[in-house]
């Protein structure tokens, strides 16, 4: 019995022993750890082996949206030449343009009428797609066209006191006119007043500067560079200031600003960074772009006394038309902003672009004889017959392009997106700068002065602006 009592409290001892050992391994485990040097069995039961950590798999980060996208937006846009660097200042073409609108009897609201008419069109479709689930290496194709047809500008009968009566209702043109001498010369040189004076003294440019705020003085120059074909007495053919009221009666037609733009980008894109949202990629790939631009001039006049042929009918037709080519690779930077449902980002890009500019001037001439005989010489009112054919420029420069988008996430399917962008071409051929307006000296009628023509390069190269304003949807997948 004492052996049995012996032998109970003895296995009661060795299970006191086993729970005090157990207890100081579960204090050792809580406690800091050792001091360098010292290796205690809990240090190394505790420490996980450096393999099961590099060898751990971490989710990729989060992304802002799926995989494949697709997009479809309406552009709102404005094509404008370089000489908006120039703020403050007013162009000679903003002249042209204005007293244009006032010699038709139209106005700015005509103009953004015009604009926003359903022969204006602008859209941007655009597929793209990242290639790793991580979302740092994708491509993208977008596509954009905006075009527009011609703006009509009708001038009426110079017989009929049209487009003056529209700012000179009385007619008293003498007197109505601001009393500067810059209107009576520039009435001299339009044919509505005697000839006087030098109608090429460089002061009237710049007496008309001064006060060319003056609708009358915009309206006077204007009329002062357009002409009327016509036919003398010897069969010479002519050309006379649109005031001659007294030689003949005459209108003129102008269609002008029919446009068409369009650019295809093949780009590539990489993760250049990404922190808290925030991520910046490097683009790279091809664009090519196009842009095109048409001006044409419609007359049409009777002649009525001497020293041209009396009742004699002339209609004359002269057109420019521009096409401009770019090709050249694409390089730029895109940053983003991700943030809940929405996505800011901004973009930059450069392309340097080997450029074709061609253009084709038009000019043609029917002339009806009192005897009923018809002549079709070559060149139109403002176009020599030598100014006739096709001319062309090519070289290289450099397309810069910034633009700003803001996107709106609903659900993981659709996106609202709203963007803007402004794209800047160095060298471009537009139709205006292309068609000199004024007198042909060389076939100016004598004793009749108006306003010589700046005679222009066979390709007269200009910088060109288009400005964009989108609004559509994007389509994940």
């Amino acid at each position: 019995m004492a052996r049995v009592t012996r032998a109970a409290d003895g296995l009661r001892m060795h299970r006191s022993i086993f729970v005090a050992t157990l207890l100081s391994a579960s204090v050792a485990f809580g406690q800091a750890p050792s001091p360098a040097g010292i290796v205690t069995i809990a240090d190394e039961a505790i420490t996980p082996p450096a393999s099961a950590i590099e060898l751990k798999d971490y989710p990729p980060a989060p992304t802002c949206g799926p995989r494949w996208w697709a997009q479809g937006e309406y552009v709102f846009w404005a094509i404008g030449t370089s000489k908006l660097v120039e703020m403050g200042l007013e162009a000679y073409e903003s002249n042209t343009f204005n007293a244009l609108l006032s010699a038709t009897g139209k106005n700015w609201r005509d103009v953004a009428h015009r604009l926003l008419g359903d022969d204006r069109t602008g859209y941007r479709l655009a597929l793209g797609g990242w290639l790793n689930n991580e979302e740092t290496l994708g491509f993208e194709a977008d596509f954009l066209h905006v075009s527009r047809g011609p703006l009509t500008l009708p001038i009426g009968l110079n017989r009929d006191f049209n487009p003056l009566a529209r700012i000179i209702p009385n007619g008293d043109i003498a007197f109505q006119v601001s009393p500067c001498n810059v209107a009576s010369d520039l009435l001299q040189r339009a044919g509505f007043a005697p000839p006087g004076g030098d109608a090429g003294d460089p002061r009237l440019l710049a007496l008309f500067l001064k006060h060319r705020n003056d609708p009358a003085h915009r309206l006077l120059f204007l009329l002062s560079r357009i002409g009327l074909p016509g036919i003398d007495s010897n069969g010479r053919e002519v050309v006379i200031p649109y005031g001659a009221r007294d030689l003949a009666n005459g209108s003129a037609l102008f269609e002008l600003g029919e446009q068409t733009f369009w650019a295809v980008d093949l780009l590539g894109r990489a993760h250049l960074m990404q922190s808290d949202g925030l991520t910046v990629d490097a683009l790279a790939g091809y664009r090519r772009v196009y842009y095109s631009d048409a001006l044409t001039i419609h007359t049409q006049t009777v002649t009525l006394s001497r020293p041209l042929l009396p009742g004699t009918t002339l209609r004359s037709v002269d057109s420019v038309s521009t096409q401009n080519t770019y090709d050249g690779a694409l390089i730029g930077v895109d940053a983003g902003w991700c943030s809940g449902n929405w996505n800011l980002s901004v973009r930059a890009t450069a392309t340097p672009a080997y450029y074709q500019a061609d253009v084709d001037r038009v000019g043609a001439k029917t002339i009806t004889l009192p005897d009923g005989r018809r002549l079709d010489p070559s060149g139109g009112t403002y176009l020599r017959s030598s100014d006739v054919g096709a001319s062309s420029a090519n070289g290289w420069t450099v397309i810069s392009e910034v633009g700003f988008r803001a996107t709106r996430n609903f659900g993981d399917y659709v996106s609202l997106t709203l963007g803007a962008s402004l794209l800047y071409m160095p060298e471009a051929a537009r139709a205006a700068p292309q068609l000199p307006l004024g007198i042909d000296p060389d076939r100016a009628l004598p004793g009749r002065s108006a306003s010589t023509q700046v005679r222009t390069s066979p390709v007269d190269l200009r910088g060109v602006f288009l400005d964009t304003m989108s609004a559509g949807l994007i389509f994940h997948y």
